[in-house]
């Protein structure tokens, strides 16, 4: 298909994910079941032992997009060259009067709303599964970004999902910083085919490309 119709896999798209109960994700793997889950549950008390839990990060839910979500994207906008544009009229659309259901959050600093994230959630061969399906924030804001991705996670335990994952692009900036806020596993590779044409817009660190922007969220 894609040599016979020009299309190119320029981008390397993969979920990075972090296990947050380890028992159902090594049953949905291993079998037989019951022994998965009993490594999973000594692989879980491991994990407790060295992990450092930040504080969850005061967010709010949002229950719509107005004014602040376009100046939020009128100020952070111009740092993604390749990308949806993120507006209020956009993402009302796509997270608020889509009939699908998000979680969508706002995080504030001194009043200012400095980021946007929106979840959903999945079951994947059984296991429960937190999404981050999409955020907005500057893209050189590492700790707003960082508090997105904490909240997420706080969420994702607080909803008893056994993972939570994002899509990210190999080895790009937003990779590392992916990786940098604790979503650090490789779990799988997302096929994302560029039309041709696109040829000048296949610089993987130019693209800020979300779950969202596929068609099976």
């Amino acid at each position: 298909f894609t040599r016979r119709w020009g299309y190119d896999e320029d981008l390397h798209v993969i979920y990075r994910a972090r296990i947050l109960r380890y028992a159902p994700v090594l049953a949905a793997m291993l079998k037989p079941a019951w022994l998965g889950r009993a490594i999973g549950r000594v692989a879980g008390g491991v994990a407790r032992l060295f992990s450092r839990t930040r504080a969850p990060v005061e967010v709010e839910p949002l229950e719509d997009f107005g004014e602040e979500a376009d100046r939020l994207w009128a100020e952070v906008g111009p740092g993604y060259p390749v990308a949806i544009v993120r507006d209020a009229a956009y993402l009302q659309w796509r997270y608020v009067a889509n009939p699908d259901q998000y979680t969508i959050l706002g995080l504030r600093r001194d009043g200012h709303l400095m980021g946007i994230v929106v979840l959903a959630e999945t079951v994947r061969r059984g296991v429960r599964v937190g999404e981050v399906v999409d955020f907005v924030c500057g893209v050189d804001d590492d700790t707003t970004f960082r508090q997105l991705i904490d909240a997420a996670i706080h969420h994702s335990r607080a909803r008893g999902h056994a993972l939570v994952q994002a899509w990210s692009i190999r080895s790009t900036a937003l990779d590392r910083r992916i990786r940098g806020a604790g979503l650090r596993l490789r779990r799988t590779d997302v096929k994302f085919l560029t039309s041709p044409g696109l040829r000048g817009m296949a610089d993987p660190d130019a693209w800020l490309l979300t779950q969202g922007d596929g068609n099976d969220v």
